[in-house]
């Protein structure tokens, strides 16, 4: 979800010793996780912005005042609850200077909020940044591309 402060553990490993095992690996494929195991820092955001994207781009056109305070609810609690506390603390921090509220008016201003927010953990993290168009993140997330199976 967020990038890991420097100097910070994960599962043991200084940041160090997990930026260079993440070194040895694509940065667009995280290593799967044995079922018995934690998921780890990789894994557990991958999964947090599919799951964030998903909801997203199944959020109403014309959301009523409770589905409003529900994904504002949703996207709050990660600030103080998500259990990557370097993450948490990222996260915290730019939903402080960008709050969701004014975003949830409907379907579209949300996905693009998400997709921002999503972009400055890739801008951390040195990976590439997508395009925030309404059209490309519903195809992506909702409809599917042409060969997807849903």
């Amino acid at each position: 979800m967020g990038a890991a402060a420097k100097g910070s553990t994960t599962r043991g490993k200084s940041t160090a010793a997990a930026q260079s095992t993440a070194q040895s690996t694509p940065k667009s494929t995280p290593q799967p996780t044995p079922p018995s195991c934690p998921l780890g820092r990789e894994v557990l955001g991958l999964f947090t912005w599919s799951f964030l994207h998903t909801t997203a781009s199944h959020y109403p056109p014309s959301p009523t005042p409770t589905d409003r305070l529900q994904i504002t609810n949703l996207i709050t609690s990660l600030t103080h609850l998500y259990p990557c506390t370097d993450c948490r603390a990222d996260f915290k921090e730019s939903v402080s200077k960008n709050p969701i509220e004014p975003h949830t008016k409907n379907k579209n201003d949300l996905m693009i909020y998400l997709c921002k927010r999503h972009n400055e953990v890739n801008v951390k993290l040195g990976k590439k940044e997508f395009e925030c168009d309404p059209r490309l993140l519903d195809e992506r997330w909702r409809t599917g591309f042409k060969g997807c199976e849903t």
